[in-house]
């Protein structure tokens, strides 16, 4: 099956304003369900219920069954209106969905679960987890009338445990659990108790680290750049047991687009998780990822481990510039440009380059990496590979990769092309205007080249995405922000993969720059 998360890209019927611009209709929605049946595939519906609800409660006319007002992102569990609207926007999903046996309703991290009074009240007498699960009984008795299983983020067992754990009331045999990674023991008691209760389990292969560009299949890195197990070994050392063990009714393994990859990057990490589930430990991880290479690339597919190991270093790299792991990590440090220039006797503080050698170092050594990934991603695109598109995806995103280490070699070499500029200033007027003319035609070339680079990139992704979400003339998008702090929910539009840098706002810096050069040339002719 395939578990189809909607939010805003769904033409609710029954209320419109929730779809976004171009969303796809209740015709379109069947004919997809329809086509993929064809192939034995049942396409299952994800509206979100409790939590990850900002599509639905960023607009005004909702904002009341909040369960705190200051944040879009969950519904208060004990307001009536809650179910009156996520029923009908069910039914309109139950409707698109001919013939599927469930739907999910999500409803996973729920920060602020039990923070309103009415609900901090009902907490006390039921639990945090009865609160929870007061909403997901409700929503499974109603799905059960229109004969459909109620898939939910929710763990074995785990309504027994935790600091707050549910007094006075059990889940309803309806309820399909597709969280079982927490509260497990190494025997997967949990599950098997959850089971022998009567329910559903599935077993459940979480999103690999959160990281934009690349899945992180061969390694992921912890707080401190410590490398860690890729997803790839994650998966395998978690299903391949699952599976020996004959616990679990089926697995549910996610893809998330917290960071805006594109549904390609993924496939080797449906593959191995499928092959995982069905096989237990055999193939090995590395026989996985070779069949596929060849299976899915073809025969004359070469150095795709070396490929995805550089694209998956370049990742990182990427993530950890500018200010992009603000959204994940906090304090971080700052970039900033170099200092510019000024008075008549071309002062300035020369600092950047001190304050940012290890950068500076670490984006020369990625660029040479990302040039080997650059060549690679040539010479298959000349080989004759299948699924060529995904090599035009590696190359976009390696490009943006290396225009970053650019970005900051550049600045490097800015800094150095004032200090230049700087220390000719007492000796010749004209030398100092040349280097402070290729400091501006530095900047110029930067903003240039992350014109194209972007460009390319959102050209490429739209070659298959779909334009569900823009702005038209009979609708516009309706963009807030939510609580979750996720990467590419910082922009409305793919400009989220460049925010950080037009934060240093080198158009301004440029304009300024020029004034200089133009009060220099001035003050050298007098």
């Amino acid at each position: 099956m395939l578990v189809w998360e909607w939010e805003d890209k769904f033409a609710y019927p029954s209320h419109p304003e929730i779809g976004a611009p171009g969303a796809f209709t209740m015709k379109e929605m069947q004919d997809f369900t329809k086509y993929a049946k064809q192939y034995h595939i049942q396409i299952v519906p994800l509206v979100q219920g409790l939590g990850h609800v900002s599509f639905i409660l960023k607009w005004p006319q909702y904002k009341s069954l909040r369960e705190v007002e200051a944040s879009n992102w969950e519904f208060c569990p004990l307001k009536e209106g809650s179910y009156d609207l996520l029923f009908d926007l069910w039914k309109d999903a139950l409707e698109a969905t001919p013939g599927s046996e469930y739907i999910h309703i999500g409803s996973d991290e729920t920060y602020e679960l039990g923070v309103c009074e009415n609900c901090q009240a009902k907490a006390k007498e039921i639990g945090k987890s009865g609160l929870y699960l007061l909403f997901v009984n409700k929503a499974a008795k109603y799905l059960e009338t229109k004969s459909r299983k109620t898939m939910a983020w929710e763990t074995p067992m785990g309504w027994t445990v935790g600091d707050s754990p549910a007094k006075g009331i059990v889940p309803e045999k309806e309820l399909v659990f597709t969280e079982s990674y927490d509260y497990e023991t190494p025997d997967k008691s949990f599950a098997k108790e959850a089971r022998k209760l009567g329910f559903e389990v599935f077993a459940y292969d979480p999103n690999p680290g959160v990281v934009p560009l690349m899945v992180p299949y061969n390694f992921e890195k912890g707080d401190k750049r410590e490398k860690r197990p890729g997803s790839l070994e994650k998966s395998y050392q978690f299903l391949a047991s699952a599976a020996k063990s004959a616990t679990f009714d089926g697995m549910i393994c996610t893809s998330w687009d917290d960071d805006g990859l594109h549904n390609q990057m993924w496939m080797l990490h449906f593959v191995n998780a499928a092959a995982c589930a069905w096989n237990g430990s055999n193939p090995s991880i590395n026989e996985t990822r070779e069949s596929f290479f060849q299976t899915y690339y073809g025969q004359s597919a070469i150095q795709m481990n070396e490929l995805f190991e550089l694209l998956n270093e370049g990742a990182y790299y990427y993530a950890g510039t500018m200010e992009r792991n603000v959204w994940h990590y906090g304090e971080i440090g700052k970039t900033r440009l170099p200092d510019l220039p000024r008075g008549d006797a071309l002062e300035f503080d020369p600092f950047w380059n001190t304050e940012y050698k290890e950068k500076v170092a670490e984006s020369q050594d990625m660029l040479v990496k990302i040039n080997k990934a650059l060549e690679i991603i040539d010479k298959n695109k000349n080989s004759g590979v299948k699924n060529e598109y995904d090599f035009e995806l590696y190359q976009t995103s390696a490009e943006l990769i290396k225009h970053t280490c650019q970005t900051y070699i550049d600045m490097s070499d800015l800094e150095y092309a004032i200090k230049d500029a700087h220390a000719n200033r007492f000796i010749d007027y004209n030398v100092s205007l040349e280097y402070l003319l290729k400091a501006q035609k530095i900047v110029e070339n930067r903003l240039q080249n992350r014109e194209t680079v972007f460009n390319n990139l959102v050209a490429t992704y739209e070659k298959t995405r779909l334009p569900k979400g823009y702005s038209s003339n009979e609708k516009q998008y309706f963009w807030q922000q939510d609580r979750a702090r996720h990467f590419a929910n910082r922009q409305p539009d793919m400009s989220f993969l460049i925010y950080d840098e037009q934060m240093l706002d080198m158009e301004g810096y440029l304009e300024k720059l020029k004034d200089y050069i133009t009060f220099f040339k001035e003050n050298s002719m007098n």
